[in-house]
């Protein structure tokens, strides 16, 4: 274990060089995450060295490029390169067939992921959070069927990485983000992906890409069949629904009781709007965000009640 410096030249891990049964590199971060160098002599000659490596942490450093040794560490299980510069993996990494942990955060530069990703069969957590870069993902992803933690599932476009490969991720757990929806072409591969039966789930993030065309009809009427095939599990606690292009929201999304133990609720830029579902009957909804839905006019009564119940309006929204 070091303490990060500005500057990590050579000389300042050459004691490792005699250490070849290591098992965990780890270069602690200082409070500045950024502007760190690391002398591509250790990445290239020194780090490749140790065969004996489980652990290997490069986490904040200003790394372009990740050589392609590093897939002869064949015993690593965590491998964390967040908030570096990289712009892609090299196919090596398919070669870690130990590798359980895999962070990748804040990799802003990060454009593609290997399609040898799909060799990691023993992987149990990808996170890609804050990769802004990447644009989509290699459709070997969905062979990672022991995964626990994916901080984002995107769907492709065309023959890409299909919804429908979630349904062999039996073991998600925590939080899962699933983007680029309008690439979905068949709603009933939505269905196979069964979100019903992800009860370890306790955040469901569910995206559509900002910069679409929302005006046809068919488009928007598409979006609600989809909306309404994503239905969770009713463990689920948080929901996010954004840019979404739908006139309005399916009937499980204030169901008080399919989301009884839903807490927290944010719906962004879903502009096609008109009204807002009955969240006044989720019995434990603490916390409800709403942004960008400019065609929402008024909130009333119906905000509480759904015209099934009788219930008193007084003191509702002015």
């Amino acid at each position: 274990m070091f303490i990060r410096g500005r500057y990590d030249i050579f000389k300042m891990f050459e004691r490792l060089h005699k250490k070849e049964h290591l098992r965990t590199f780890i270069v602690v971060p200082t409070q500045e995450v950024y502007n760190r160098y690391i002398s591509n002599k250790v990445l290239q000659e020194l780090i490749p060295r140790l065969r004996y490596l489980r652990v290997l942490c490069l986490s904040g450093y200003r790394i372009l490029e990740i050589p392609k040794e590093f897939g002869d560490l064949k015993l690593l299980r965590y491998l964390n390169l967040s908030n570096t510069q990289i712009t892609c993996l090299p196919d090596s990494i398919g070669n870690l067939y130990n590798l359980q942990t895999l962070i990748l955060s804040c990799c802003d530069s990060l454009a593609k992921l290997p399609t040898s990703i799909g060799n990691l069969i023993n992987l149990r957590c990808l996170d890609v959070s804050g990769c802004n870069g990447l644009e989509d993902m290699p459709l070997q992803v969905g062979k990672l069927k022991d995964l626990q933690i994916l901080s984002n599932f995107m769907v492709g476009k065309n023959n890409g990485l299909n919804i429908k490969e979630l349904r062999e991720m039996s073991c998600l757990e925590g939080e899962l983000r699933i983007s680029k929806l309008e690439n979905v072409m068949n709603v009933e591969d939505v269905r196979d992906a069964g979100l019903k039966l992800k009860k370890k789930l306790e955040r469901l993030r569910l995206r559509w890409s900002s910069n679409l065309d929302r005006s046809r009809n068919d488009e928007m009427a598409y979006q609600m069949t989809v909306l309404h095939s994503l239905q969770p599990h009713s463990n689920l606690g948080k929901l996010e629904i954004a840019s979404y292009g739908g006139l309005a929201f399916p009937g499980w999304v204030s169901d008080a009781s399919l989301l009884s133990k839903m807490v927290e609720l944010s719906l962004a830029d879903c502009k096609k709007c008109t009204s807002l579902p009955c969240f006044g009957q989720l019995p434990s909804l603490k916390r409800l965000r709403i942004t960008g839905m400019d065609r929402v006019k008024r909130v009333g009564a119906e905000f509480y009640f759904d015209g099934e119940a009788g219930v008193s309006t007084d003191n509702f929204f002015p």
